[in-house]
């Protein structure tokens, strides 16, 4: 369904417009995957899925009810349920047997209220094997509210097995794409805003603002989110941010003409590859007096989200010379971090707020001295040499937590650049690649370090150094290490101990080894 509120509004740069809701006091029909253990969860998202199935197994024959397991879809977003039926489908598998009959309950409690069906003659009847059983669970039509919960309850009353063996079971599986394991239900699912325009020049800044219970999985999961003008698809990069609870993602729009233009905004989230369609529209009337000037890129207030799901590139390469130095075995490397995407913005964007008393507390940022830093400087939507050279000194002594905490590039900077308290010297610097506006635009970032090492030591000069992602902070990454010694030095016996991925040669020379 498409909405179309009409909204009119003059809008000359102001952050501070309203928001006019698009969507969606109706209810939608998605797909709840079960996960997790036997008391799990219930997700709209198939990304969730794992290579390996869970599961519940039965491996005798039971007369008295016995929970298979519970899954919860946690609070849902105010609303009306229609009347309708929710459908279960659930994986099983009986080995060893000629096959199961079973005495099975799906239960459905939403709020205080629970819905069930059983399995019928039909249904009863369990083949050896592989097979799914279903339950056509009938739902009264109901209200909502953000209190409510989902909950969904598989129990066996009775399994006889037919011709058993000594090892007859029956399986219950869920939670992998091969046992996707799910429930069809007509719930509502989010609220949809669209915000007021921000005119920069001839920049237009179109914001869509997800409410939702599912907080930045519905960004990181759908399976598209676009915003489009007078029915044409707005393209480019948005800025992701966040506002209390709320998702906000910002396009820029670079097609108005000069003068006062009445448009159509619409905004179209896809859940799933199959629907729902989310969508909604309204009409904004926008004065447009300077068709040039902005940056092309939405500068938001707050920090940037660092990823939107599909995650930044990054390119590593590191360069190891090792040398002897009045007897003394010295190792300098150098790892050099080639940046781009949201990553790239969201460090950009923190370069330019060095020293923000307003940055949350969360933040990596926060607490940073500002050095030499004005208030002219921050927030300039330009990084200066002043902050870039901020940026550098912080980082000798912050850049572990900037990269390895789980707000921060989430890599493992031990692994990467080492241990601080093991280096003779360490010097950071930023390589902006030509741009110093806070624009979507590759950067990089150099650590050259010095340490003394004991001779024999071993050394592991690589290993794995990104931290697990719910969601994706990297989309990929390529690497490339080139180590050397001297005449006077050796790195002995040197070997890939394991990885499917990376390539490895080891030379000797008569000036070195590489």
């Amino acid at each position: 369904m498409m909405l179309s509120i009409p909204f009119s509004s003059s809008v000359i740069g102001s952050s501070e417009g309203q928001s006019a809701v698009v969507c969606c006091d109706d209810a939608h029909d998605v797909e709840l995957y079960l996960i997790g253990g036997s008391t799990g969860e219930l997700t709209p998202f198939s990304q969730l899925l794992t290579d390996e199935a869970n599961n519940a197994v039965i491996a005798n024959s039971i007369t008295s009810q016995e929970t298979v397991g519970v899954w919860s879809f946690g609070r849902v977003w105010p609303g009306s349920i229609p009347e309708s039926t929710w459908n279960l489908v659930i994986h099983y598998r009986v080995s060893d047997a000629g096959g199961a009959q079973i005495n099975a309950t799906a239960s459905v409690k939403i709020g205080s209220q629970v819905f069930s069906d059983s399995t019928n003659l039909d249904s009863s009847i369990l083949a050896q094997g592989e097979g799914t059983i279903e339950f056509a669970i009938p739902i009264d039509e109901m209200s909502v509210s953000a209190s409510s919960e989902i909950e969904l309850e598989l129990s066996a009353r009775s399994v006889v097995f037919s011709v058993p063996g000594g090892d007859a079971k029956l399986e219950f599986l869920w939670g992998s794409d091969e046992f996707d394991s799910g429930m069809s239900a007509n719930i509502p699912l989010m609220e949809l805003s669209i915000d007021e325009p921000i005119i920069e020049g001839g920049d237009i800044y179109l914001s869509a603002v997800i409410d939702s219970p599912f907080g930045l999985d519905a960004l990181a999961y759908s399976d598209s989110l676009e915003m489009f003008v007078d029915g044409l698809k707005v393209d480019g990069d948005p800025i992701e941010t966040k506002r209390g609870d709320s998702i906000i993602v910002t396009w820029t729009w670079t097609d108005a003409a000069s003068g006062t233009t009445s448009i159509q905004v619409s905004v179209r989230l896809n859940l799933q590859p199959d629907g729902p369609l989310i969508q909604g529209s309204t009409q904004f009337t926008i004065q447009v007096t300077d068709t040039g000037g902005g940056t092309g890129t939405f500068y938001p207030e707050d920090e940037p989200l660092r990823t939107s799901g599909s995650g930044s590139p990054l390119a590593i390469e590191q360069l190891i010379d090792l040398s002897s130095d009045d007897g003394q075995l010295k190792m300098a490397k150098t790892t050099i971090l080639e940046i781009d995407g949201e990553m790239a913005f969201w460090m950009r964007w923190g370069m330019d707020h060095i020293g923000d008393t307003d940055l949350s507390q969360n933040s990596v940022l926060f607490s940073w001295d500002k050095g030499g830093v004005t208030d002219e400087n921050r927030e300039s939507k330009n990084i200066e040499n002043v902050e870039k050279e901020q940026f550098e000194r912080q980082m000798k002594t912050r850049y572990r937590m900037y990269m390895s905490d789980i707000n921060g590039m989430q890599l493992q900077s031990n692994e990467l650049i080492g241990d601080s308290a093991e280096f003779d010297t360490i010097s950071i610097s930023v390589d902006l690649m030509g741009e110093t506006r806070v624009v979507n635009h590759p950067l990089s970032i150099t650590f050259s370090t010095l340490q003394t090492l004991q001779s024999g030591q071993q050394l592991e000069l690589l290993r794995s150094f990104t931290n697990t992602q719910t969601t994706p902070i990297w989309q990929d990454y390529s690497i490339s290490v080139e180590a050397k010694s001297s005449v006077l030095t050796s790195f002995g016996n040197s070997e890939m101990l394991e990885s499917d991925y990376l390539s490895f040669s080891h030379s000797r020379y008569p000036w070195g080894e590489v």
